[in-house]
């Protein structure tokens, strides 16, 4: 066997170093070990892994183009980052604007809020102020409608007869309940039309309306007390209420009916109640004030607190007050 580069043969043929790459063999001095020494002194695991000069530079070569490959790979990596972290930076910088335009919007939003909120505050102290002079003037308007009616008094029950008088038939009723009669004491009387078409009667003093109120009060009168020809019906004289004054007055029989309440009735052109026969008289301005009476004393007295209803801000009774009168 002869030697790759100088072609002299070995005089042995295990001497000289075999490339591991292309098999061929070498004098020491033919190749970069130089000398036999070097040879003698390679180890092993180098002999088996040794490549000649010609594979060396080959491999050489091939490494420094990958490492150049792998360079230029790594140049393009770190550009297409550079580009991809600049525009990152660029959306990190528009999101920063829009953050900073959304905190600024939500900044006037609650300020907005706050203002009408503040709006709203003086708006329902306005509406609750207003509310109260409104019921005020509900009841100062009920409160007239029936000082208009002081003297009158209302007869329920008397049949409407063709051309009749009506003073004739307010003396026979006068005669009836016991009371003396004289058309001086009644400025106008007239039927009204309505259920039963009653007879309003109009004193010229509030005395003669509350002695007629006195004399019938208990006394069981009907129509043939009148005219023994009438057909048998009650009638009935009662104070002339206004027609809110008789709503709250229903509705007040009404939960005697239920058992809520024991006794219900008008003295002076005010609706009063009694829950029970021990309790105080309670006077009632309006159905919810009725339901609110009907009430046990403790929720009374709550309903009527959380209501504002015992006294009104000018120190008159408001809605319902409390009284001895049986």
């Amino acid at each position: 066997m002869s030697c790759a580069k100088c072609n002299v043969a070995f005089a042995n043929p295990n001497d000289g170093a075999q490339c591991s790459k292309c098999d061929q063999r070498f004098h020491a001095a033919c190749c970069r070990i130089r000398t036999a020494q070097n040879l003698k002194t390679m180890k092993s695991k180098q002999a088996s892994t040794w490549c000649c000069d010609t594979c060396a530079t080959d491999e050489s070569v091939g490494l420094i183009g990958m490492l150049t490959s792998l360079k230029t790979d790594i140049a393009a990596t770190r550009k297409e980052n550079s580009d991809n972290f600049t525009s990152l930076k660029a959306s990190i910088s528009s999101v920063e604007e829009s953050i900073k335009d959304i905190t600024k919007r939500l900044t006037d939003i609650e300020m907005e809020n706050k203002k009408l909120k503040q709006e709203c505050d003086a708006l329902n102290t306005e509406n609750k102020i207003k509310s109260e002079k409104i019921f005020d003037l509900q009841c100062d308007v009920h409160e007239l409608q029936q000082y208009t009616r002081r003297s009158n008094i209302e007869i329920k029950g008397v049949p409407k007869t063709k051309e009749e008088n009506i003073y004739i038939i307010l003396e026979a009723v006068a005669e009836v309940i016991g009371v003396q009669y004289s058309r001086s004491y009644i400025s106008i009387a007239h039927r009204v039309n309505g259920k039963q078409n009653p007879i309003i009667v109009q004193f010229t003093s509030r005395s003669m309306q509350a002695e007629w109120l006195a004399a019938a009060k208990g006394k069981r009168i009907n129509t043939r007390d009148l005219r023994i020809s009438l057909e048998s019906a009650s009638i009935y004289i009662n104070e002339h209420l206004t027609a809110h004054n008789k709503s709250v007055l229903m509705a007040a029989k009404t939960l005697i009916r239920e058992h809520r309440l024991a006794f219900a009735w008008s003295q002076g052109g005010r609706i009063m109640v009694r829950r029970t026969a021990e309790e105080k008289a309670v006077r009632v301005m309006f159905i919810s004030d009725v339901e609110n009476a009907a009430l046990p004393p403790r929720q009374h007295d709550r309903a009527g607190e959380s209501a504002e209803m015992l006294r009104d801000s000018r120190g008159h009774p408001s809605r319902t007050s409390s009284s001895n009168t049986p």
